[in-house]
């Protein structure tokens, strides 16, 4: 534990004195420790169409049931199993294998919560934004913001001068990819997490 401390401490030094990718300041504790916060009081679910996130096993992607859905799965399993001949006799009486109900279903396409900044204000670290200012959306919604919308982005807190910034090409803005989240948590090669054009090589 006291090495961690040690290490985010000197971590957090580099960056207060030389400047840092988005990329670097996305894999620090701070913003680590702050989109925890905004994810537990949205509840882990997106907040413009209310989906979970899946879970990936053994290469493939499940999703949780909805308690309705594990009630219809227990009638079904209770009628097939009491419709079912006896599997096996034991002692002269009738032994019938139950099914076990599945908790999960699985589904093509995996759902991943983002943690999405509503504006940006240069130079402010992706941690020190009011709660309210963030909000939580799957990959699906996030994915379809950016290409609709623009992420307003201003000059300072007083938020008179919006910056007229070009979004990455690339990712729209979004900063990364969820098909390609196994290869350094899906950043996009192209911005390197920036999402702007004019913030390439460096957030600050």
């Amino acid at each position: 534990m006291k090495t961690d401390k040690i290490y985010y401490h000197i971590l957090k030094e580099q960056l207060k004195s030389q400047k840092a990718s988005y990329e670097e300041l996305l894999s620090t504790i701070d913003w680590q420790i702050f989109r925890e916060k905004i994810l537990r009081r949205d509840q882990y679910k997106c907040t413009n169409c209310e989906q979970e996130p899946t879970e990936y096993s053994y290469g493939q992607h499940f999703q949780k049931l909805t308690s309705e859905e594990k009630t219809q799965l227990i009638i079904l399993n209770e009628i097939e199993y009491n419709s079912r001949k006896p599997d096996l006799i034991f002692k002269g009486r009738a032994i019938k294998h139950r099914k076990a109900i599945p908790i999960t279903k699985k589904v093509d396409n995996a759902v991943v919560m983002h943690v999405h900044h509503k504006f940006y204000i240069l130079d402010k670290l992706p941690w020190n934004y009011h709660v309210e200012d963030l909000t939580t959306l799957c990959n699906i919604c996030h994915t379809d913001f950016h290409k609709n919308n623009k992420v307003p982005f201003y000059e300072d807190e007083r938020k008179l001068i919006k910056l007229d910034l070009t979004e990455c090409p690339r990712c729209n803005g979004e900063g990364h990819f969820d098909e390609f989240k196994h290869v350094y948590g899906g950043i996009c090669f192209y911005c390197k997490g920036a999402k702007y054009i004019e913030l390439m090589g460096s957030y600050r």
